[in-house]
């Protein structure tokens, strides 16, 4: 604790690792919650808005049935440690339904990792994937905590704009993405569709994305919160 002059007690100031999840677009907004943020944010949105905020817990809750199973498997501590990937059964139904939902193979030794949630996927993603020196490109806007788990872990912050008109509909501003693949990110994050505003990108669009990622020898790592809530094919 630190006394000022008048021998009054001031607040410690944050630590460095704290201070680093300022947003520079949020400030002077404090809530006590990203639930409260969301809210804010919603009370100014216009006639017809759609939220999608917390489509996972609040649009579909968990089965009855869920916490009664849950229980029961706790009884006897023996699913209190698991593997670091995860049980490899519930990593195979994961594999199975995520390849048929893409349209893709998925093995789930190679490409599946259960987490205990968004947040501890994103964290372990970003800390394994960005370059401190390089910095990374994200959308803006983009998935809130994106940002401030790069700036919690020192990471420079390029920003892509996201254009919601013109004829060929919303996109990644690909001349800004070069221009940050030119000067040498080594990472692009980006969500699809996109969070907060749930634009979808045509397929030129992730098509311009993929070229220049290959042109530049950069990394792309796409996060989608809400796949089964849209209609995906093998593209």
């Amino acid at each position: 604790m630190l006394i000022d002059p008048h021998g009054a007690a001031a607040p410690a100031p944050d630590a460095d690792r704290i201070s680093r999840l300022t947003l520079p677009g949020r400030a002077g907004a404090h809530h006590p919650s990203a639930r409260a943020a969301d809210l804010a944010l919603i009370a100014r949105a216009p006639d017809g808005f759609l939220d999608t905020t917390h489509f996972d817990t609040v649009r579909f809750p968990p089965p009855d049935w869920a916490a009664t199973v849950m229980a029961r498997v706790c009884v006897d501590g023996a699913q209190a440690y698991s593997p670091y990937r995860g049980h490899a059964t519930v990593r195979a139904a994961v594999a199975r339904n995520t390849g048929a939902l893409l349209g893709i193979p998925v093995d789930p030794d190679a490409n599946v990792l259960l987490v205990p949630g968004t947040q501890a996927g994103l964290f372990a993603t970003l800390s394994a994937l960005a370059d401190v020196e390089k910095g990374v490109a994200l959308t803006a806007p983009d998935y809130l905590f994106n940002e401030r788990i790069l700036r919690f872990l020192g990471v420079k912050v390029v920003y892509v704009p996201l254009h919601l008109g013109g004829n060929a509909g919303p996109s990644p501003d690909l001349d800004a993405l070069e221009a940050a693949f030119r000067a040498g990110v080594s990472l692009f994050v980006f969500s699809h569709p996109n969070n907060p505003t749930g634009s979808v990108y045509a397929p030129e669009a992730i098509a311009a994305i993929a070229r220049l990622a290959v042109q530049y020898d950069v990394t792309v790592w796409w996060t989608n919160f809400m796949p089964a809530y849209f209609t995906m094919g093998p593209k």
